[in-house]
């Protein structure tokens, strides 16, 4: 017996460092995406309150665009089958007020609007949906199209605490 638990102990760490490294992620919550040169990034819904949203809650949806075209784009249009209805909210002057404009501006290159600025509203969802758990949300760009990207409903537990919103810029995402 002690034989085998010695080779067991030898073998397996040799095993567990074989194979592929895989790509290295960094500390995201949400998921990663790119619709046309539209690099989406850490796209989740915000942790319901109970585990899960029932019919009918509202609920966040968390995103950071970057866009990396030529030319300005803007983000016109966000649909989910998982919820009745979807609202862009903007807080232009990150001053506490947010509008529903008909559009959220994408500048060319680096420069974009304050990720903690806006979001995505999502009102009556159509069926309970866990944490841990996707829903499907569709974004469409004025010049980029439309694409689908699973969003990751934001598990918590007892004790956790959502970072409160501020207007500071994250670094585009480099490559």
């Amino acid at each position: 017996m002690k034989r085998y638990f010695v080779v067991a102990m030898t073998v397996l760490p040799i095993a567990a460092g074989c194979g592929s490294q895989g790509e290295i992620q960094s500390g995201t919550i949400g998921t990663n995406g790119q619709i046309g040169p539209i690099l989406v990034r850490n796209m989740y819904v915000e942790a319901p309150r109970d585990g899960s949203y029932a019919s009918n809650d509202t609920g966040r949806l968390r995103l950071w665009l970057f866009n990396t075209a030529a030319n300005d784009d803007r983000l016109t249009a966000v649909r989910s089958d998982a919820v009745e209805r979807t609202a862009i909210k903007w807080d232009r002057d990150c001053a506490g007020t947010f509008e529903t404009p008909a559009g959220l501006p994408l500048p060319a290159g680096d420069a974009k609007p304050q990720p903690a600025a806006y979001f995505v509203e999502l009102t009556g969802f159509n069926h309970p949906v866990l944490a841990g758990t996707t829903i499907p949300v569709f974004l469409t760009f004025e010049n980029a199209g439309q694409g689908r990207i699973d969003a990751m409903v934001e598990a918590s537990h007892d004790g956790d605490s959502t970072t409160p919103p501020s207007c500071s810029t994250p670094s585009p995402p480099s490559g």
